[in-house]
């Protein structure tokens, strides 16, 4: 890609976007100071270019961030789907468990239930 082609580039909707608020940025509240010194690194000390690198430094930040907090959003997504249907399957054996004393009366009066039955079909 030579120079041309950098000039005929027209940015996106969502770039403008970036850009625009990378400029807002700078008006009110200034340079991010790490950004900056990168720029003017990069730039040999040219104030031009660095802030021409600045702006293009920080949108690709913005958009780094953009992609940190969707894949954040995603996973935090995903656990909470996890532990959803961690919960669901929790509640389920608990409420497919019989309780201590239904099963004390289960074992209890169905030996009885069968002895009695066998009892009087003896005695008839």
């Amino acid at each position: 890609m030579g120079i041309k082609d950098v000039f005929n580039q027209a940015p996106s909707l969502e770039e403008e976007v970036l850009y625009k608020k990378v400029l807002d940025e700078i008006k009110s509240i200034g340079y991010r100071d790490g950004i900056h010194a990168k720029a003017i690194a990069d730039s040999m000390g040219d104030g031009g270019k660095a802030n021409s690198l600045y702006i293009k430094y920080r949108v690709q930040t913005l958009i780094d961030e953009e992609r940190l907090n969707e894949k954040k959003l995603k996973s935090d997504l995903a656990s909470l789907e996890k532990n959803q249907r961690s919960d669901v399957l929790t509640q389920d054996r608990e409420t497919s468990k019989l309780s201590p004393f239904l099963q004390a009366m289960l074992l209890v009066f169905v030996p009885l239930f069968f002895v009695t039955i066998l009892a009087v079909s003896f005695q008839g």
